[in-house]
């Protein structure tokens, strides 16, 4: 049968008069340290799983440096692309410039007639 427990407590190897002799809540449950300790094994994950998970870490850790490095590459498609907007919005830039240059010179040319 199986108790609600709320506090769990460990005595490790005292001895049985000395648990006895204090008082526990209706709710406690008293583990021995073999007890406690296999109740801890079953609740550790396998070796097995915990090397995967770890392999898996170190996998999304490369990943992410790889990504990192990639991206200042510029002979990549993307790196390409990167560099073909750059040069237009620059073109348009220079573009915007000269019809900005043009518009005065325009306004000075009004004015002066």
């Amino acid at each position: 049968m199986a108790l609600p427990v709320s506090a769990v407590q460990q005595y490790g190897s005292r001895q049985l008069q000395d648990i006895t002799s204090r008082p526990l809540a209706s709710n406690s449950l008293v583990l021995n340290q073999q007890e406690w300790q296999r109740i801890q094994g079953h609740l550790k994950l396998p070796s097995h799983v915990l090397e995967a998970k770890r392999q898996q870490e170190d996998r999304a850790q490369l990943h992410a440096k790889s990504q990192r490095e990639v991206a200042q590459w510029g002979n990549t498609i993307v790196g390409m692309r990167q560099s073909k907007l750059e040069a237009r919005a620059k073109r348009e830039e220079e573009a915007e410039a000269k019809r900005v240059e043009l518009d005065l010179e325009e306004a000075r040319i009004q004015q002066a007639a």
